[in-house]
């Protein structure tokens, strides 16, 4: 959903950089701010509208307990955590990763052209998008909010090596 990357989580990711967040916690957080501004659609196709819309609901109420950002959010995001976690792996955000991937990449991305004036063209995008989509399918079988920001910040670190010269903050 090109409106949710970035009306939401392309912002998110930005106030959490600027802000000084390291980037697993930029991940986390742009995670959340999408979880919770729209149920997830995985979960609603394996249990149904109401599941989907009561994991978002419990996304509000982590960023409201303060999220990455205070001990209090951090102890609520390890609680709702366990809650996504089943033997079905039924409770997987994962089009939310989806979509975190994308914001992360689209931020990578601007950072590039912005800082050096780069064409995206030159930049070899389709090698990125390659690792995203990657990610994506990875992060679809993994329900874990600490192993989702590990992978996704797995593609950071590939665009780190196949562009040296950029500097991503």
């Amino acid at each position: 959903d090109f409106a949710m990357t970035f009306e939401i989580g392309v912002p998110a990711v930005r106030v959490a950089r600027e802000d000084g967040l390291p980037w697993t916690d930029t991940v986390v957080e742009a995670y959340l701010r999408l979880l919770g501004a729209q149920p997830d659609t995985q979960i609603a196709r394996k249990l149904g509208p109401e599941a989907a819309t009561s994991v978002s609901r419990r996304a509000q109420e982590v960023q409201a307990a303060g999220g990455v950002r205070s001990i209090a959010g951090r102890e609520a995001l390890a609680a709702f955590d366990g809650e996504l976690r089943d033997a079905t792996n039924s409770r997987n955000p994962g089009t939310t990763a989806d979509l975190t991937c994308a914001a992360l990449f689209v931020v990578i991305i601007q950072a590039a052209v912005d800082r050096f004036g780069i064409d995206v063209v030159e930049m070899n995008v389709a090698i990125n998008v390659g690792v995203v989509v990657g990610v994506i399918y990875a992060v679809d079988s993994i329900p874990d909010i600490k192993t989702v920001a590990h992978e996704i910040l797995q593609i950071r670190a590939d665009a780190v090596v196949r562009f040296p010269d950029l500097k991503i903050a």
